[in-house]
């Protein structure tokens, strides 16, 4: 389906929702609205979603818990700063498609986003504080963690549980040199816990706490 705001929707039982819902959907979205926080917020029937987001600044919690959403395609989201939730629980996603120049809060981006295997977006994290925490917690990831993944000139400052329960395979290389904390980043992340010879250099000049880092 084909939106005139440039959108494209996929739900499993479209024609059943209400006229005013497809309405407020095809002819409102991304395009009047100020901010899209919480707007497909628990749509279970939401398979999959091709829009511009038109520059808005938040998409927090925009997906989240839509537990069949399986792709989503995202475009301008350049001047996107705060990804907060936006996919978090989304169980069945499995593909992602955005470019992130601008964000600087990504908590919980992807937590629970269990049918994903790799890292979606090409994040340069520079902007002054970036707050990473929980944003792959609970993912699928198994792709290797270096700085084609987060570069070396990244401004992380909160890493907290980012990469917790994740299946990733190796840690190689990390310089985050303004991180504070780190406390749980790869906790139960096997095999990279069960081997960590696999692990190489992790550098941070303000780093405070590391607890539980690598626990499990």
């Amino acid at each position: 389906m084909s939106l005139e705001t440039g959108a494209k929707f996929g739900y499993s039982n479209w024609t059943s929702l209400p006229d005013s819902v497809k309405n407020y959907i095809e002819t409102r979205a991304c395009t009047e609205l100020g901010g899209l926080t919480n707007m497909f917020t628990y749509c279970q029937s939401l398979l999959l979603a091709d829009l511009d987001i038109k520059g808005n600044a938040s998409l927090d919690r925009m997906f989240y818990n839509c537990s069949s959403l399986q792709k989503v395609t995202l475009t301008n989201t350049g001047l996107t700063k705060s990804f907060s939730g936006t996919f978090s629980n989304c169980g069945k996603l499995s593909e992602v498609s955005m470019v992130v120049t601008y964000g600087s809060i990504f908590t919980s981006m992807f937590e629970g986003c269990t049918s994903l295997t790799y890292i979606p977006i090409a994040a340069p994290f520079n902007q002054d504080n970036t707050d990473c925490s929980s944003m792959y917690k609970d993912a699928g990831i198994q792709s290797k963690i270096d700085s084609s993944v987060i570069p070396n000139d990244n401004a992380i400052a909160n890493a907290s549980y980012m990469f917790k329960n994740c299946p990733i395979p190796s840690v190689q290389n990390l310089e985050m040199p303004v991180c504070h904390n780190m406390t749980g980043m790869f906790e139960n992340d096997n095999p990279v816990t069960a081997v960590l010879t696999s692990v190489g250099k992790i550098s941070s000049g303000y780093c405070k706490v590391m607890d539980s880092m690598f626990k499990g």
